[in-house]
């Protein structure tokens, strides 16, 4: 049994780290993601969320719904621009 305070914990996490995958954004290939959300498109945009949710309502910026969550395509908003 591995504790995991220890130094045998320690050790093997820190090896173990350099063979999981890449963590959502942490591709040097591709740092931004595809999908965003309403936040992330205001602060793309210079925009206030509130702007971007009206907007994405009548359909002037593309988004998917998910439940009761807005969902936006990079590559749809920058076509959009």
């Amino acid at each position: 049994m591995i504790y995991p305070h220890s130094e045998r914990a320690t050790y093997y996490m820190a090896k173990t780290k350099d063979l999981l995958p890449p963590q959502y954004g942490e591709s040097p290939s591709d740092p931004k993601p595809d999908i965003m959300t309403a936040s992330e498109v205001a602060a793309y945009l210079r925009l206030s969320s509130k702007t971007v949710y009206v907007l994405a309502r009548s359909g002037e910026i593309p988004c998917r719904i998910i439940g009761n969550n807005f969902r936006f395509s990079r590559r749809a908003i920058e076509a959009m621009l």
